[in-house]
């Protein structure tokens, strides 16, 4: 039941964020804006013999630049084993031809284990991922994923996990037309 709750919390947050007509002006929206919203699923664990299990992911992507090429987010992931992580970090993207696209990421965040027997053993966690996608003729794009999560040595054992998925990611302004 916890797992519920959690993932209500998780799109709760996401729902407030956006549930502002185009016409308000919403801080996260602004006109001709191609911020975006990423879904995504995936195997959590991937690359371990233990208990593999499904994670939900869900994140904003702003289009512009903070600073040089780096673009920030923020989101979370859920898994099956109730562990979840609420994060946020900077991205870049970079063409390999008109529609195919690398994106590296990295990002810091809270963790927390729920009922999954793998303990990251630190609440801070942070996340590096890889990403190759596809963008289509209207700006949706879809791609796949490769993320590793680790405390980088804050903890007294850094296990780390990884995990490979499939997204699909919309810009807000196609959604707010």
């Amino acid at each position: 039941m916890k797992f519920i709750y959690k993932l209500c919390a998780i799109f709760t947050l996401f729902i407030l964020a956006y549930s502002y007509p185009a016409q308000a002006q919403s801080p996260l929206i602004s006109p001709g804006s191609s911020n975006s919203i990423l879904i995504s699923t995936g195997m959590y664990d991937v690359f371990n013999q233990g208990d593999k299990a499904l994670e939900l992911r869900v994140d904003y992507r702003y289009a512009d630049p903070l600073f040089w090429q780096l673009k920030p987010w923020f989101g979370g992931e859920l898994t099956t084993d109730e562990s979840f992580w609420l994060g946020s970090g900077f991205y870049t993207e970079h063409k390999l031809n008109e529609q195919l696209l690398f994106i590296p990421s990295f990002g810091v965040g809270y963790y927390d284990k729920g009922d999954s027997e793998l303990d990251l053993d630190h609440h801070i966690e942070f996340r590096s991922q890889l990403e190759l996608a596809y963008e289509f003729n209207s700006g949706n794009r879809t791609g796949i994923y490769i993320s590793h999560t680790s405390n980088a040595k804050l903890g007294n054992d850094n296990p780390g996990v990884e995990a490979l998925g499939l997204y699909y990611q919309v810009p807000l302004n196609r959604l707010f037309k």
